[in-house]
C-alpha cells in the first residue's frame, strides 16, 4: 500500500480528532444547560440529505470495503450504486458544484434559493445513504465523515424530517465552527496531496477512492 495512504490516513484522523474533541464538549454543555439531544443510534432521519466528502474522508471508508472480509459488502455497495447512479437527477450536480472547494461547514452554497432548491430535491429521492444499517444504524460510524460527526440536533428529530413543519434545532457554537474548519482545511489539503480536488457526493467520493486503491 502506497506511503501516502497510511499519511492521508493519518492525517484524517488528526482531523477527526479536532472537530471529535469540539463537538464533545458542545454537547456536555447543551446537556448541562438542560438542552436534550435528539441525534442517536438507530435514528437515521438525516440519512438521505446529502453529505459531501472529501477524498481523505472517502479513503478510509474505501479501505474499509476494499478488505478481503468483505468482499460481500464491496459487491453489494457496487450494486448500490449502480441503482443509484439511475436515481441520481441534475441536482446532484449542482451541490457538487456549489460545494466543491470549501472550507466551510455546513455547506450553503454562493446562491441560498438554488442551494436549497437542489438540497431539497436531492431529498425527495429518498437516496438513504447507502451505509445506513438496516436498523437505521450507522455501519461506518468510527469513520463517518466531518459533515456527520459536527450534526447534532437538540429537542426532537421530528423536525428533521423534509415534511418538518420547521427546520431542526442544530447544535452551533464559534468554537465548533472554528474547529471544523480547521479540520475540513486539513482534509482538503490532504486530498489535493493524491490528485483530488474538492468534495464529492459521499457514495461517489468513496467510489472514487475505491478506483483509486485499484489503480
Amino acid at each position: 500500500m502506497p506511503a501516502i495512504t497510511h499519511e492521508i490516513c493519518g492525517a484524517t484522523a488528526a482531523a477527526y480528532g479536532i472537530a471529535d474533541r469540539c463537538i464533545e464538549a458542545l454537547l456536555r454543555l447543551a446537556e448541562a444547560a438542560g438542552y436534550a439531544v435528539a441525534c442517536r443510534r438507530g435514528c437515521g432521519t438525516c440519512c438521505d440529505c446529502f453529505v459531501m466528502a472529501t477524498f481523505a474522508e472517502a479513503l478510509p471508508i474505501a479501505l474499509w470495503l476494499a478488505s478481503p472480509e468483505r468482499k460481500q459488502r464491496l459487491d453489494q455497495f457496487g450494486e448500490q450504486m449502480k441503482r443509484r447512479r439511475d436515481a441520481l437527477g441534475p441536482e446532484a450536480a449542482v451541490l457538487e458544484g456549489f460545494n466543491a472547494g470549501t472550507v466551510r461547514l455546513p455547506l450553503r452554497g454562493p446562491d441560498p434559493s438554488r442551494f436549497e432548491e437542489a438540497a431539497t430535491a436531492y431529498r425527495r429521492r429518498h437516496l438513504v445513504c447507502p451505509f445506513n444499517a438496516g436498523d437505521g444504524s450507522c455501519e461506518i460510524y468510527p469513520m463517518r465523515p466531518l459533515q456527520c460527526r459536527v450534526y447534532y440536533v437538540a429537542g426532537t428529530s421530528e423536525h428533521c424530517r423534509l415534511d418538518g413543519h420547521r427546520g431542526p434545532a442544530v447544535l452551533r457554537h464559534p468554537t465548533l465552527t472554528q474547529a471544523t474548519e480547521l479540520a475540513s482545511g486539513i482534509l482538503i489539503g490532504m486530498s489535493s496531496e493524491a490528485g483530488s480536488l474538492g468534495r464529492k457526493l459521499l457514495p461517489e467520493a468513496v467510489a472514487s477512492a475505491l478506483a483509486w486503491l485499484r489503480r
